[in-house]
């Protein structure tokens, strides 16, 4: 910078008058809140009811996210699964592990299956938890339980289920005639020992 350039902003900064108030300021601050917009207590209560309807919808969606399947219901898990794979595909819970196969054949209405298979040695029973309908079978491949169930029907009442199995080494052979009367709530319930 040169002091051609200094004496320039000199000059300037001297052209330059300080601002000044035509008002004290007590009488700015007057004027300055009597123009200042009021809440009236409905637009207060607008506001409030505003807040607590985003929280409401705030709440309902972290509910709706945390559902968790590991803490469903037995029958829930088994529908989300079904909706998740589709009616072409099995969904069999062995327990809580969920092991998926291929359906083959269709029939009637679908109907819950919940078996507890007790194994000959007295270990705690093995629950298989899937649905199928009748004059359908199911085909399993998994490193832990694989083989096939198969749903047909013996008469008007009776619905019987088959199972070729071998779970973790062990073979799970059975017949099983379930009577109308074991079906509760659409799930039919039965206990198995298994060879």
């Amino acid at each position: 910078m040169n002091d051609h350039e200094l004496d320039r902003l000199l000059r300037l900064k001297s052209e330059v008058t300080p601002p000044s108030f035509p008002r004290s300021a007590e009488a700015f601050k007057q004027n300055f809140f009597a123009a200042a917009p009021r809440e009236t207590p409905t637009e207060w209560w607008k506001y409030m009811s505003r807040a607590a309807a985003l929280l409401i919808v705030a709440g309902l969606l972290f509910l709706a996210m945390q559902r968790n399947p590991a803490t469903l219901p037995e029958q829930d898990k088994l529908a989300e699964a079904q909706r998740l794979f589709g009616d072409a595909a099995a969904a069999v819970f062995c327990g809580d592990e969920l092991v998926t196969g291929d359906r083959l054949g269709n029939g009637g209405r679908e109907k819950r299956f919940e078996l507890k298979l007790r194994s000959a040695d007295g270990g705690a029973p093995l629950v298989l938890t899937f649905a199928g309908r009748e004059g359908e079978s199911i085909v399993l491949d998994s490193p832990f339980l694989s083989g096939v169930i198969l749903l047909s029907r013996s008469d008007a009442a009776t619905l019987v289920v088959e199972l070729e199995l071998e779970y973790r080494g062990q073979t799970i052979r059975g017949i099983l005639p379930l009577p109308q009367r074991q079906e509760t709530n659409g799930t039919y319930h039965a206990a198995v020992h298994s060879s």
